[in-house]
Order: C-alpha cells, then structure tokens, then sequence
C-alpha cells in the first residue's frame, strides 16, 4: 500500500496533473495507492479552501479516474515546513 503527499500549488494546473499521472502510474494493485492532495496557504485573506485550489480539482480528477483514492490536507504557512510536517 502507499501513502504518497503531493504538495500541489495553484499557479499551473498541468504540474498538478503531472504529479497526479505519475502517482496514478505507480506500479500497485487497484485501492492500495491513497494520494494526499496538500495545499500550503501563503496568504488567504478570502478563507479559501483546498477544495476551491483548481490544481487540486484537477488533480484529484485524474486520480480518482484512475483509481486512486484521495485525502485532501490544506496547511497555512511556509509550504517547505508545512509538508514535512505533514
């Protein structure tokens, strides 16, 4: 079974996707791959979500597309810290 994080941020929804294929491709039985779709908020003076980053969105549609079962997790700070909190 793998756990992978994928730190996704919201400038290119392509890069998103990327990481969700190369995920999706990983070499495992159909339901054993869970995918943790992480978004670090620098700045978020509207209250946003993860669920409302289009990345993530798209993102989380290749996967689910492909299989792959997926956990959102959304942090406020520094995202180098944030995802090795994580």
């Amino acid at each position: 079974m793998y756990d992978v994080l994928i730190g996704i941020d919201n400038t290119e929804d392509s890069r998103a996707v990327a990481q969700a294929e190369a995920v999706a491709n990983l070499p495992a039985e159909e339901g054993s791959v869970t995918a943790h779709l992480c978004h670090v908020f620098q700045d978020n003076p509207e209250g946003a979500s993860v669920h409302q980053i289009s990345a993530v969105r798209r993102a989380r549609e290749a996967l689910e597309e492909a299989g792959v079962s997926c956990v959102h997790y959304e942090a406020s700070g520094d995202p180098a810290d944030e995802l090795l909190a994580s």
